[in-house]
């Protein structure tokens, strides 16, 4: 989310002139971080830090959208973002099952369970795209098949 918030600062709203979009969108992700830290850290260590971390970049980046969305709109398709969202979910979901299974079932190390959850979310997040026609993807698995058949 970090990388993308701040694909969408630097590349729409910097050359736009919208440098105070920009900053009201971190100054407004401040009070979350502190509220979220202040109740995940004590309880939870460094995964409610993450889980604040998370929150925070997510605020950020909802509110760079938001003041973006008039550039945005012109070139980004609704149903597009809702394959993107659909196959992220999925895999996300399959991903976490795998690291969960890796970890209870057969007592993995973080090294195995890391590899195996990304493994699984790169292998789902692309069949679900193809099932549901993203033309990324469908792109990525041609490229993919043509160079196979040489």
């Amino acid at each position: 989310m970090s990388c993308v918030s701040y694909f969408v600062a630097m590349c729409i709203l910097s050359p736009l002139g919208r440098e105070r979009q920009m900053a009201m969108s971190s100054i407004a992700a401040d009070p979350v971080s502190v509220a979220l830290n202040l109740l995940l850290d004590g309880p939870f260590g460094a995964v409610g830090a993450g889980v604040a971390l998370l929150a925070t970049e997510a605020t950020v980046l909802c509110i760079e959208l938001w003041c973006a969305r008039d550039v945005l709109s012109s070139f980004v398709r609704p149903r597009d973002l809702a394959r993107m969202a659909a196959s992220n979910a999925v895999a996300v979901a399959v991903s976490a099952g795998c690291a969960w299974l890796s970890a209870t079932a057969f007592s993995a190390g973080p090294g195995a369970i890391a590899i195996a959850g990304l493994l699984a979310y790169g292998a789902v997040d692309i069949a679900v795209a193809v099932a549901l026609r993203d033309e990324t993807a469908l792109m990525l698995v041609g490229k993919v098949r043509a160079v196979l058949q040489r």
